[in-house]
């Protein structure tokens, strides 16, 4: 449809929208009615999150549509048809489509049977119909009946007998797509003012910085995963921004599964609003967010532990501004008891223990006259072995809330749930697996250091790695190891590894040594293993790699790698231990595993512990 450019007596009463003072800008291209829809919804935000969205140096625009290529797949091209707006992460630019002003339409062509087999091929399952391979448009005839049956069924109203409706029939696409889009959010289709609280919350969680510990933060609340990995959600997949597939949406419309095509899953007790807030974790945000503006009521009914998030500022739990409401006597507060419960609660899906925490604490203004669950009870205890970055992480979730005059914990299941979940990301950790390439690489005794090295000599532990090649004297890296960090010092041993295995020098020294750090154990045992390190050394001539592996077999304690780290040094270590000594520290690496406390993380490590040991066994 063309755009709508009338006058609105109603726009020149808004002045401060017409004046230069707005914190957003307006294209010459968006009519007054837009405008005015905008004014009143950027008018419904707090003052706090019109602030953080004022930074963004916002921009409202327009566009005809969603700009999708001809030749994309009919789901998508029927998405992009279907859209009403959308925020441009890019540039911070806020799209309204004409679908906005006067609903979602198809207004196009039938297309072809090769566009069409792929949809009704995905749609299969859920249509209890087969599509056979390189159907024509007579053979997509049955599967296109079946598709419009289900959508008379589904949405009701007007619609094309089935077998009057040639496949691919555009008045079918086009009552699908004004009925599908009211139905996906809620039954019918939302004012303009609505829609654009629902794009405002887009900007909101994607715009300012660290969007993606926002989206995480937020996906917990519904155990949202990213399905080929099974992974928690945070909205990047493969290394990049992924959208969901459209057919998602579609066949969730219609009554079907997500489908094994989908990006995202949610988790099996995660609630929703509307079923467009079930499509990915980002419209799961904005629509809450809508509703949280728009009809909180209905957002308490439906998710009110969503409802208690965005009430803790909207974003994330990082409490840092008075919350959206703090009415006790609001009607609906009294729908806010369950919400709270399960954030208190075991039963997944839960966010982390500290978000928790912070969304009930900003909440206690609404929550004080109800009824929760918990006792007074002292606080969760962390374990002894804890490594600090986790402590760091950990962010004081074993503390409680306050409410009516008592003080409620977490449930001590979840927090130890959360707890091993902070074990094992730190257990991946990305900059780990960094440092085992880059010295893998880079210690190699082939390879050009002085190239290597070049533009680094800003780092300390790789300026350490150059004077490697003038034959530092030992005595100063040993004094200089001594007093490094953990980092550090992990990083030269892993090179001195690769590149002096075999110098007695280099070995005496190493062997007088303080305990290593559990960052250092844990590496240099992972570099220990590699075949062309570990064999051949001499029993009577222990090498570096031998001496290093006692160091940690003897190291501090307090990583989950630890206990794997202990196992793995004993395949070079073996070579020159006496057998009882041996034995005995066979032994140390199983309590270390045993004296994990979280049982999830202690199960997994002790399996790992034992394949390792295997070799050393069968010495």
């Amino acid at each position: 449809m063309s755009p709508v450019r009338r006058a609105s007596l109603a726009w020149l009463l808004l002045p401060a929208i017409a004046s230069a003072q707005t914190p957003y800008r307006v294209t010459p291209e968006v009519e007054p009615p837009v405008q005015e829809a905008f004014a009143a919804a950027w008018a419904r935000l707090p003052a706090a999150h019109q602030a953080r969205l004022a930074e963004l140096g916002l921009t409202l625009d327009r566009a005809p549509t969603l700009p999708v290529p001809d030749d994309a797949p009919l789901a998508l091209r029927l998405m992009g048809r279907a859209t009403c707006a959308w925020f441009s992460l890019r540039d911070d630019t806020l799209f309204v489509t004409d679908a906005a002003l006067g609903g979602p339409r198809w207004s196009g062509a039938a297309p072809d049977a090769a566009a069409l087999e792929p949809l009704l091929r995905d749609l299969a399952p859920t249509l209890g119909v087969e599509v056979p391979a390189g159907a024509d448009a007579a053979a997509l005839r049955p599967a296109w009946s079946a598709f419009v049956a289900r959508c008379r069924a589904t949405f009701g109203g007007e619609w094309p007998a089935p077998e009057e409706s040639p496949p691919g029939d555009p008045r079918v696409l086009d009552r699908f797509l004004e009925a599908g889009v009211a139905a996906s959010l809620g039954g019918e289709l939302p004012s303009l003012e609505a829609l654009l609280v629902h794009e405002l919350g887009h900007a909101l969680q994607l715009g300012p910085k660290g969007y993606i510990g926002r989206v995480a933060a937020w996906a917990t609340l519904s155990g949202w995963v990213e399905v080929a990995r099974g992974e928690p959600a945070d909205g990047f997949v493969g290394g990049g921004w992924a959208n969901e597939d459209p057919g998602v949406l579609i066949r969730l419309l219609l009554g079907g599964e997500r489908g094994p095509g989908a990006t995202f899953a949610p988790g099996p007790g995660g609630r929703f609003p509307t079923l467009y807030a079930r499509f990915d974790p980002r419209e799961d945000f904005a629509e809450c967010y809508r509703l949280a503006l728009t009809d909180p009521a209905a957002l308490a009914r439906s998710a009110p532990e969503k409802l208690l998030a965005i009430n803790a500022l909207g974003w994330c739990a990082g409490v840092s501004s008075p919350p959206l409401f703090s009415d006790a006597e609001a009607p609906w507060v009294r729908e806010l008891g369950p919400g709270a419960n399960r954030l208190l609660g075991s039963a997944p899906p839960v966010p982390s223990s500290s978000d928790a925490l912070a969304i009930l604490r900003a909440a206690t203004p609404l929550l004080e006259g109800l009824e929760l669950e918990g006792e007074a009870t002292p606080p969760f205890a962390l374990p002894q072995d804890v490594p600090q970055p986790v402590r760091a992480a950990w962010g004081g979730a074993e503390e409680g809330v306050a409410l009516r005059g008592r003080t409620l914990y977490l449930a001590g299941e979840r927090l130890v749930r959360d707890l091993e979940a902070l074990f094992e990301r730190f257990d991946q950790d990305v900059e780990w697996a960094h440092g085992i390439a880059l010295f893998r690489r880079e210690a190699d005794p082939q390879a050009s250091f002085a190239k290597t090295l070049e533009g680094r000599s800003g780092d300390l532990a790789l300026g350490f790695l150059r004077l490697l090649l003038v034959d530092e004297p030992v005595e100063r890296l040993t004094a200089w190891l001594t007093e490094a960090d953990g980092a550090q010092q992990a990083l030269v041993l892993a090179a001195l590894i690769a590149r002096r295995p075999d110098d007695p020098n280099y070995a005496k020294a190493f062997g007088q040594l303080p305990p290593l750090s559990p960052y250092a154990s844990a590496l240099v045992a992972e570099l220990l293993i590699e075949p062309e390190l570990a064999g051949g050394q001499a029993p009577e001539a222990p090498s570096t790699p031998a001496i290093l592996a006692r160091h940690v077999l003897r190291g501090q304690a307090g990583t989950t790698r630890v206990a794997a780290a202990r196992a793995r040094a004993l395949a070079v270590f073996s070579r020159s231990a006496r057998a009882a000594e041996r034995a005995a520290l066979v032994d140390e690496a199983r309590k270390s595993a045993a004296g994990i406390a979280l049982p999830k993380l202690r199960a997994k490590v002790q399996a790992e512990v034992e394949a390792l040991l295997a070799p050393a066994k069968a010495e």
